[in-house]
């Protein structure tokens, strides 16, 4: 894993969690496989899109995917995929995070 952060990217606060699982990448593992960012205190949690340096908010179930504050656990064998929709109101994207089918 190249550039994890080792705090929240929002707020900078230290304790963060790493997703056990990396988000798929359709264009091949040569281009990148994040994790997912999870801070509990707050409850928020943070991706990086292909070919995007920012990390985006996202809404994940913490009881779907594991996490763990350790990044060197990240077993990129365990793919994750995101989905996409604007909000009505402000038309501001909310990507949601999940497992992805086998």
């Amino acid at each position: 894993m190249d550039l994890l952060p080792n705090a929240c990217p929002e707020c900078g606060y230290k304790e963060i969690a790493y997703s056990m699982g990396v988000i798929r990448n359709r264009l091949g593992t040569g281009c990148g496989e994040p994790p997912v960012v999870w801070r509990e205190q707050c409850h928020r949690a943070y991706f990086q899109r292909p070919f995007c340096a920012a990390w985006d908010r996202c809404q994940v179930n913490p009881h779907s995917i594991a996490f763990d504050k350790d990044p060197r656990k990240i077993d990129a064998n365990i793919k994750l995929e995101y989905s996409v929709k604007l909000t009505p109101e402000t038309h501001v994207p909310l990507y949601t995070i999940y497992k992805a089918p086998v």
